[in-house]
């Protein structure tokens, strides 16, 4: 978080008009300023949307440098604010395709632990389109099969109606375009990030070239 911030909410403090306060705001969840979320704690409500891509070096590379583990971290340090509600909104891709299965189970496992702590934590979902290669309707065939099996594993008790409707709307979108294949656009764009980066992709995503 900016350290900008501390300044505001020191002045609105100092005033007796932090407590009337309503915050909502979007982090990557790669740091967290304590100073900062001590004084959302004097706030009279608190929404953090945390932007995950995808699980574990996946999202790492689509991230770049972000680390999971730290993401992971300090999602679950904020199941210990009380006055801190948290929500994941994910941003489905090609790249986040390869393990969306792996991603559905950490959210399941994020679950469990902001419930022992009395608290409730939620994913919703949405998809990129631009650039293009990213687009999963543009996603290799194979990749869209994948996909479209691990959302077909899902339960639908297990989440709210907002998620699961926009479950369905991706899988029904992916089978109606089922023919569509860009794969040639994505390795070209992948290689363009690696050579950029002095990376390999197949360092964060082992099965890149299984579903080309």
């Amino acid at each position: 978080m900016m350290p900008e911030f501390e300044y505001y909410f020191d002045y609105l403090d100092k005033n007796n008009i932090l407590q009337n306060v309503e915050v909502e705001c979007i982090s990557n969840m790669t740091n967290i300023n304590n100073r900062f979320y001590d004084q959302l704690a004097k706030c009279k409500s608190v929404k953090i949307i945390a932007s995950v891509d995808s699980f574990g070096t996946a999202n790492d590379y689509i991230r770049h440098p972000s680390h999971f583990e730290t993401v992971e971290h300090n999602l679950i340090a904020l199941s210990e604010k009380k006055n801190v509600d948290v929500s994941i909104i994910m941003s489905l891709q090609a790249l986040s395709m390869y393990n969306f299965d792996k991603f559905l189970e950490w959210i399941y496992y994020l679950k469990e632990q902001f419930q022992k702590n009395n608290k409730y934590i939620e994913c919703s979902i949405n998809r990129v389109q631009m650039p293009q290669p990213l687009d999963i309707q543009n996603a290799p065939l194979k990749l869209k099969e994948k996909l479209i099996t691990d959302m077909g594993k899902i339960d639908p008790a297990r989440h709210h109606h907002q998620f699961n409707t926009e479950i369905a709307s991706i899988k029904d979108n992916l089978i109606k375009k089922h023919k569509e294949d860009n794969s040639d656009a994505l390795i070209k764009f992948v290689e363009d990030i690696d050579a950029s980066r002095n990376i390999k992709i197949t360092n964060y995503i082992p099965d890149f070239y299984k579903y080309i």
